[in-house]
Formats: C-alpha cells, sequence, structure tokens
C-alpha cells in the first residue's frame, strides 16, 4: 500500500475539514515537543485515489 500522511494543528478546524474532504482519514493525535497544542495526522491510501 502507498499512502501519504499529513498532520496538521487540533484546532485548526477549517484545514481539517479540508483534509478529510480530500479523503484523509485521522489516524493519530500527537503533541510535538515544545508545542502546546494536539496535532491530529491523517492518512490517504494512495491507490483509491
Amino acid at each position: 500500500m502507498t499512502a501519504v500522511g499529513v498532520d496538521t494543528a487540533e484546532p485548526a478546524g477549517d484545514l481539517l475539514g479540508l483534509y478529510r474532504r480530500w479523503g484523509f482519514a485521522d489516524r493519530d493525535v500527537i503533541r510535538w515537543p515544545g508545542k502546546t497544542y494536539d496535532s491530529v495526522v491523517l492518512v490517504r491510501d494512495l491507490a483509491a485515489a
């Protein structure tokens, strides 16, 4: 399987909505070192594109 992943700040609702409309699915929530907010990791399988 070939996939692409992105992450964006959890408070960025508009950007998360855009990625989800493009077919990305939530995979994980992480907090990068030194940041004060969580990030959502999203993945999209390229074979389905």
